[in-house]
């Protein structure tokens, strides 16, 4: 017997016919898109990329971050309460043709605790990602010094970002999509605080293990350079549209190891100074 699983990983792996059910024809109307995405990410169904639906009418970033808004504004209507931020693609090789990070929006329901178990069929396409987590104390204004924006950090906490490819294709995917699509957001686990004076945040080395096998390693440099770097560069970002980080927020600056498909077992992920956070995965 089929499942949605079934279907989900089929159409990942470039199933035509799955695009064709959820597509209807060309969806030449973004909120009409922002309506099926959000339906869809409740459902666990795939999406058809933005740009595959639209075909005649290409998007630029400053659009595709409009539709991201309508998604987002969706989420809000049905009760969802927003926390922060999070980046992504910011490593020296940035996947999707994009020429520089992108950044999407994260809820509350979206937090699972460190000893939860990460069910993959929740997901489309469950992917593993080894992040810092930012918690912000004061309002971040633009431009700001580096010296404010440290000031601004209250704490950072080692974290696990559960992103979800939720496409009905991968073939020639736009990392406009990627943008329209709230950057793939769908889980995360953090773990315990600290003050941020007490770590030296770029010097942080992490490795990732699967079962017991080295999974993924890399180093919290690896985020543009510089994480003070990627939280500027998300300030600015967010400036350009009339936002800013605030108090009480907290943002994942991207991934310090390679992104990597989820899969069944035990997940054990070393932050060095920072602590260690597990987690399961099950089908």
């Amino acid at each position: 017997m089929l499942t949605k699983r079934t279907f989900a990983l089929a159409a990942i792996f470039g199933a035509a016919f799955w695009g064709c059910q959820q597509s209807g024809g060309k969806l030449d109307d973004a909120e009409r898109w922002a309506t099926d995405f959000v339906a869809n990410f409740q459902q666990i169904m795939p999406q058809v990329p933005l740009l595959q639906s639209q075909k005649s009418n290409m998007l630029d970033e400053k659009e595709a971050y409009a539709v991201q808004q309508q998604v987002i504004d969706k989420f809000r209507a049905s009760g969802e309460k927003m926390i922060g931020y999070k980046l992504g693609l910011t490593g020296k090789v940035r996947p999707f043709g994009a020429p520089e990070p992108v950044y999407g929006q994260l809820w509350s329901s979206m937090q699972l605790a460190q000893s939860d178990t990460v069910r993959l069929s929740h997901f489309v396409q469950a992917m593993v990602e080894v992040e810092l987590a930012f918690y912000f104390a004061d309002d971040v204004d633009y431009p700001v010094a580096p010296e404010q924006l440290r000031k601004a950090v209250a704490a950072v906490a080692p974290a696990i970002e559960l992103p979800d490819l939720a496409f009905s294709s991968m073939e020639n995917l736009s990392y406009l999509d990627l943008i329209a699509a709230n950057v793939g957001a769908r889980h995360l686990i953090v773990g315990e605080k600290q003050p941020i004076s007490n770590v030296d945040i770029n010097a942080l080395q992490v490795r990732i293990a699967h079962n017991g096998a080295l999974a993924g390693q890399g180093s919290a440099s690896a985020v543009m350079g510089d994480q003070w770097s990627a939280l500027a560069f998300l300030a600015e970002k967010l400036h350009a549209r009339d936002k800013k980080i605030k108090a009480g927020e907290v943002v994942l600056t991207g991934t310090m190891t390679a992104m990597s498909p989820a899969k069944v077992g035990r997940y054990d992920a070393d932050f060095g100074e920072l602590g260690s956070l597990y987690f399961w995965c099950k089908p």
